[in-house]
């Protein structure tokens, strides 16, 4: 059971240092949330600086962390559906506002 522990222990500890912070913003590595969000793996974090992103169906279908710095805002410009979560687990979305476009039912 010790060994168990122990096992998942370094596995989960493995998997927070193997993460990477990905940026978005006008003076950052990445433009726009989309293609943060395209390079990004499971346990990253995209941290979005403040400002308007226009967005086009923007689909995160991974565990990542998606945090605004101060309050970004997603605007689907009355058309698009600003974001979909099509992850099988946790995605965290901290701080960020979303200007509704359309939406697609199903």
């Amino acid at each position: 059971m010790k060994l168990i522990l122990i096992i998942s222990f370094l596995t989960a500890c493995s998997f927070q240092l193997l993460a990477t912070n990905l940026q978005v913003g006008v003076n950052k590595a990445f433009k726009t949330i989309a293609a943060a969000v395209k390079l990004a793996k499971d346990g990253d974090t995209v941290y979005v600086d403040a400002g308007m992103y226009m967005e086009k169906n923007l689909v995160i279908d991974k565990r990542i962390v998606l945090k605004g710095m101060g309050y970004p805002v997603l605007d689907g410009e009355k058309k698009y559906e600003v974001i979909s979560i099509k992850a099988e687990f946790i995605l965290t979305v901290i701080r960020i506002t979303c200007i509704p476009g359309i939406r697609h039912q199903m």
